[in-house]
């Protein structure tokens, strides 16, 4: 997405050899709506892939970054983390490569790479970037405070580092504010429960707040509220940060989408006695209660290893991922706004992020 809750499953993996996904040939048009999907791939294995939906066409363009980037010779990268659309740039988070690699978003061409240690989240401000990153951090020495890096979208170059918490993960804008949720994952048991804020000004930390243990991210709510999502399998959290409130949310989730005041949550949990995908939920959350489960059709048991969750701006349509135990090509489901299953496609191995075009 790049995801935690997952990374112990994952070393489980024997990764070795790039992905063998096709390349298709270079096609020089630019692309109209549609969506992109960041596929994280295997830890280590470098093949992480992404691919572009073509509404006019309705056909999905597999690998796309390999095809219009062809002298690229290690690809896209290691391990996607994040996927962000942004004033016509798309910037691809690659943690296990260190990197983060910015294209135009209409040819998809490779515009900047900007090298960055154990990268994780992005936000944008303005004329600026943020990057979440850990710095030195490993699991078997994780007492290494991580950073948020400003990144001048001008330039492409770095302007200023803010050191926060533990191994930050998740970050959103809300004013004039940054939010950083700092997850702790290296040090294990003892999480890091805190959230910074940075004030975007003077790019200083200004404060931290606890809201839960193993944050995983931070979803914009609107009306300066935030959901917080925790790795493990625990409930969620809203955020307000104009009453400076913390209020836990009767869902879990770990990958969550808002639209218009509803919560779509969905996840697949790791549990250390349990072991991996001991626990799948998809939850709908809006006025103050909890509506069941955004899909509607039962559908749902044809879904492996829910990943991400996506909601298209204007049709308001519910996409779905399937990692489907990541190790083989994941699917995208398309559901109406009433959880019926429209459509589905194969993408590539470990599908973590939708950003619509």
């Amino acid at each position: 997405m790049r995801r935690l809750a997952f990374f112990f499953a994952l070393l489980l993996i024997a990764c070795e050899g790039k992905n063998d996904h096709p390349v298709p040939p270079p096609d020089e048009r630019t692309l109209g709506k549609g969506f992109f999907v960041l596929n994280e791939g295997q830890m280590g294995a470098n093949n992480s892939t992404l691919d572009f939906f073509d509404y006019d066409s309705n056909s999905l363009i597999t690998n796309i970054f390999e095809a219009r980037n062809p002298d690229e010779t290690m690809g896209l990268g290691d391990t996607g983390n994040d996927l962000a659309l942004h004033d016509g740039h798309l910037f691809a988070v690659m943690n296990g490569s260190g990197l983060v690699q910015v294209v135009e978003a209409e040819t998809v061409e490779l515009e900047a790479t900007i090298p960055l240690r154990n990268p994780r989240d992005i936000a944008f401000k303005g004329g600026f970037a943020y990057v979440t990153s850990w710095g030195e951090a490993t699991f078997d020495q994780g007492n290494h405070l991580g950073t948020v890096t400003k990144i001048d979208l001008g330039t492409m170059l770095i302007v200023g580092q803010c050191e926060v918490g533990f191994q930050p993960d998740g970050l959103a804008v809300v004013g004039e504010q940054l939010y950083v949720c700092n997850s702790g994952s290296c040090v294990a048991p003892m999480y890091d429960d805190r959230v910074s804020v940075i004030d975007l000004a003077t790019f200083t930390e200004v404060k931290k707040f606890r809201v839960a243990p193993n944050l995983r991210t931070l979803v914009d709510a609107g009306n300066g509220k935030l959901v917080a999502v925790p790795w493990m399998a625990t409930n969620l959290y809203m955020i307000d940060t104009q009453q400076d409130t913390v209020i836990e949310l009767p869902i879990t989730g770990s990958s969550v989408a808002v639209k218009s005041g509803a919560i779509y949550s969905l996840g697949v949990f790791y549990d250390p006695a349990n072991g991996y995908a001991a626990t799948i939920s998809y939850s709908l959350f809006s006025e103050g209660a909890v509506r069941g489960s955004f899909i509607t059709d039962g559908t749902d048991s044809q879904i492996v290893t829910p990943y991400a969750v996506a909601i298209e701006p204007e049709s308001s349509e519910i996409f779905v991922t399937d990692a489907a135990g990541f190790v083989a090509d994941g699917r995208v489901h398309c559901y109406s706004p009433a959880g019926r299953l429209l459509w589905s496609i194969t993408v590539g191995v470990a599908p973590a992020k939708i950003v619509f075009n």
